[in-house]
């Protein structure tokens, strides 16, 4: 076939990759076929496309997707990929934050409205968006105080606290920390200004149903003022009323300031009364009390008579009833005593004596002088006594160790000529001896002489049996027999009285102690403790009853079954019968007030000194007390003035 140019070549059908191929490799000609070809050599790279394209394995293409558009220019030109729908209002959208509204990207920025509130970098373009508290409000972030908050109109918050106006209102909570401030009219309110001020008002029926005293209102049906005071309900009106109030009171008391003429009080102290009386009724009879002296009567009946219980050989055994009150007192003979044993030689301690053994009451006589211990005694000197008590042994000292007589020591002789000059000369010739001595004029064996007066003596034989001892009875000597016995224990009982004892029952020695308070009926007053000022009375029971100081002015009053404290403004007087005008009633001795209004209130009856002027008709004359200001307002309603 002769040379051919490929154009020259008729067309080929399909290629199915079985048809034979011509290729040069290294330099010759070889033969392969279209599949070979096709897949020779291996693709390795990627290849972008513009569409897909199936015989490029490795090929991509583009694909657009939300907000992305692809748009081709056609051969030699562009294939670009664009933004579109939202995204692509974000290239057109101005600065700041982006708002997607619907399909479109739109430009924000943060600013804010009113006062409060600012706002910097509201775009975002310079920095991060801020936010902040302005005027007021950040005044009121950074007030660090507590307390209700104030707006001053500087642009800022203060705090602040309620205050109520002094001695007028009161505030509790008044910062509102602890809870809701309470506003209350303070004690004893001031209240301001020079005008006046408006109270509750009515008429007579409008009065409070249960008032207390101290009310105070403006009656508009009798056209007063008037307040409650002491269970009664009174004018308190200006004007001329009364101008002395006196006071008089028994003698048992002292009144100063009456008469008071202006304003004052009444003052009523008790006169300074003899030592050692009582305030009580008469002697014997029922009567005014007075102060006076007390007496047996005023003690209570006892069945024992004035006189002398027990002596040396017996003991008082006293009965006391219920009631405190001794009803009668026998005696005991006392049993035992003291029985002489010898003489004992305290050197050699003979008889022999042991500390702490013996028989009670037995005693001996110390012949020679010693140390021996007995219970810790060692002093023994001729002529003590050594006496065993039932648990030891005592000693009683007899001994009056003589240590010179007339200058001279050793065995003294003692002669008239020696005595001269320092002994009284007697009315009979002292010389001689005791021997030669004259007797007491009257003497015999066996009696003792005693002094009966001056210059005067008597005699008292001694008894003709031993054991009897000498005892005096109070106005002579007389000889009694010891007792015999032992007693092994005394002891003493308070009985009903209110008094206690302590120490008993006493079995050797010791002491019994009376404690306690003694009962009314028993003529004590049952009282411990007493405070200054305090008035012991009796009331009931076994103790008196006390009150205590009363306040200054007040006057002592009974109730009727006690004493009591009573302001004298609240003591009515009695009637003033001797009385018949204002001068002379302050020397009445009782002063009284009737009713002689309608209204059922008491008043005074003014009688005039004269006849002509002006002139008070009696009536109507209210007197008001009241107990805050310690003052009587009074007035008289009615006359020519």
């Amino acid at each position: 076939m002769a040379n051919q140019t490929i154009t020259q070549l008729p067309a080929a059908g399909p290629i199915t990759g079985t048809e034979l191929v011509p290729i040069v490799q290294n330099g010759g000609t070889f033969r392969t076929t279209a599949s070979a070809l096709a897949g020779s050599p291996v693709q390795t790279q990627t290849f972008l496309t513009l569409n897909q394209e199936p015989t490029l394995n490795n090929s991509r293409f583009l694909s657009s997707g939300t907000g992305l558009g692809l748009v081709d220019g056609g051969a030699q030109s562009f294939y670009r990929i664009t933004l579109n729908g939202v995204s692509g209002t974000l290239e057109t959208m101005g600065s700041g934050f982006g708002v997607k509204i619907g399909g479109t990207m739109t430009a924000r920025s943060i600013a804010t409205s009113g006062a409060g509130l600012s706002t910097t970098n509201g775009d975002g373009q310079s920095g991060n968006p801020t936010i902040a508290l302005s005027g007021t409000v950040a005044s009121l972030a950074n007030n660090g105080g507590t307390g209700f908050l104030s707006l001053p109109g500087n642009g800022t918050v203060s705090g602040r606290t309620l205050t109520g106006t002094a001695s007028q209102i009161g505030i509790t909570n008044p910062n509102g920390i602890s809870g809701s401030p309470v506003f209350s009219i303070v004690d004893n309110p001031v209240l301001p200004g020079d005008g006046g001020v408006v109270v509750p008002f009515g008429n007579t029926a409008a009065r409070p149903a249960a008032p207390t005293n101290g009310t105070f209102r403006y009656n508009n049906q009798t056209g007063t003022f008037e307040g409650y005071a002491s269970g009664n309900w009174g004018a308190v009106v200006t004007g001329t009323g009364v101008t002395s109030v006196g006071l008089v009171m028994p003698s048992d008391f002292l009144v100063t300031n009456s008469p008071v003429t202006s304003a004052g009080d009444l003052t009523a102290t008790y006169v300074s009364q003899t030592a050692n009386t009582v305030f009580a009724a008469p002697n014997g009879s029922a009567g005014t009390p007075a102060f006076r002296a007390f007496v047996n009567a005023d003690l209570p009946n006892s069945g024992v008579s004035s006189n002398t219980y027990g002596s040396t050989t017996a003991i008082p055994v006293i009965t006391v009833n219920a009631k405190g009150v001794i009803t009668t007192v026998t005696t005991a003979a006392i049993t035992g005593g003291l029985v002489f044993q010898g003489s004992w030689d305290a050197l050699t301690n003979t008889p022999t004596l042991t500390s702490s053994v013996g028989t009670n009451g037995f005693y001996y006589v110390v012949s020679v002088a010693g140390t021996t211990n007995l219970n810790g005694v060692t002093d023994w000197q001729i002529g003590d006594w050594a006496i065993y008590n039932g648990a030891a042994w005592q000693k009683i000292d007899q001994t009056n160790l003589v240590s010179s007589v007339n200058g001279q020591v050793g065995a003294v002789s003692i002669a008239y000529a020696d005595l001269a000059g320092t002994i009284p000369t007697w009315n009979q010739n002292t010389t001689g001896n005791a021997a030669t001595a004259t007797n007491v004029a009257g003497g015999a064996a066996n009696k003792i002489v005693y002094n009966t007066g001056t210059s005067t003596t008597a005699f008292i034989d001694a008894p003709v049996t031993a054991g009897h001892y000498l005892k005096w009875s109070g106005s002579a000597f007389e000889w009694n027999v010891a007792g015999t016995g032992t007693v092994t224990s005394v002891d003493v009982s308070g009985g009903t009285t209110g008094l206690t004892t302590s120490g008993g029952p006493v079995t050797a020695s010791g002491t019994i102690t009376l404690a306690g308070t003694l009962i009314t009926s028993n003529g004590g007053t049952g009282l411990t403790t007493y405070t200054a000022g305090d008035i012991s009375y009796y009331a009931t029971g076994t103790a008196l009853s006390k009150l205590g100081i009363g306040s200054s002015t007040f006057m002592l009053t009974s109730t009727g079954s006690a004493p009591q404290w009573s302001d004298p403004a609240g003591i009515t007087v009695g009637n003033a019968t001797n009385a018949t005008n204002a001068t002379n009633a302050t020397n009445a001795t009782n002063v009284a007030t009737t009713a002689t209004s309608t209204d059922a209130n008491f008043f005074i009856p003014f009688v005039a000194a004269s006849t002509t002027g002006n002139q008070a008709l009696g009536i109507d004359a209210g007197i008001t007390y009241n107990p805050s200001t310690n003052a009587l307002t009074a007035s008289i309603n009615g006359g020519t003035f």
